[in-house]
């Protein structure tokens, strides 16, 4: 498992916010791309709840938020935003959209490798096949843009708007928790 994470400093601009943000078992990892509106409240509710924090940054919130509550978390954020969260000791991923697919979050699943990055440069440094899928090629030329959860690309895919994924055993679920 590989996570990197190139970040722009909006909340908490110091090195204990960086990304990859690890908890204090070393358990969970998350890397996030977003802004989570409510995160002060979020923290407050967990603060409450006996949970501490290093930083201001809006990550460690959905990190220790998800660490609690799993997927029905997502019920609570309010903002935009695509993550993974890799789970050390289980071996599984747990990657989310915002409601709306404000920020991307394509993949590329196949029999021996995951690849996911809020960017198509960053999928395409990993030289997978360029297959041009033209149905998606035809609707963008309509409406000069593609919906999810295709790409140019036959091999990448975006997850969709008010979705998240699991990866556990090698076996790639999407389920909806917003419509």
């Amino acid at each position: 498992v590989g996570l990197g994470h190139r970040r722009l400093s909006i909340i908490d601009t110091s090195s204990v916010a960086h990304q990859p943000m690890w908890d204090d078992a070393k358990r969970y990892c998350i890397i996030f791309n977003g802004e989570i509106f409510n995160y002060r409240e979020l923290k407050q509710e967990l603060i409450e709840k006996g949970v501490s924090f290093k930083t201001q940054s809006d990550t460690e919130v959905l990190l220790k938020l998800y660490i609690l509550e799993k997927e029905s978390c997502l019920n609570k954020l309010n903002g935009f935003f695509a993550f993974c969260i890799y789970d050390k000791q289980q071996q599984t991923f747990f990657l989310a959209r915002d409601r709306f697919g404000i920020k991307p979050l394509l993949y590329v699943y196949d029999e021996d490798k995951f690849l996911f990055a809020s960017e198509m440069k960053s999928i395409l440094q990993y030289g997978i096949e360029k297959d041009i899928d033209y149905t998606s090629l035809y609707t963008y030329l309509q409406l000069n843009y593609i919906p999810a959860p295709d790409t140019i690309f036959k091999a990448v895919k975006k997850l969709m708007p008010g979705h998240y994924a699991t990866i556990d055993n090698r076996q790639l679920k999407i389920n909806n928790y917003y419509s």
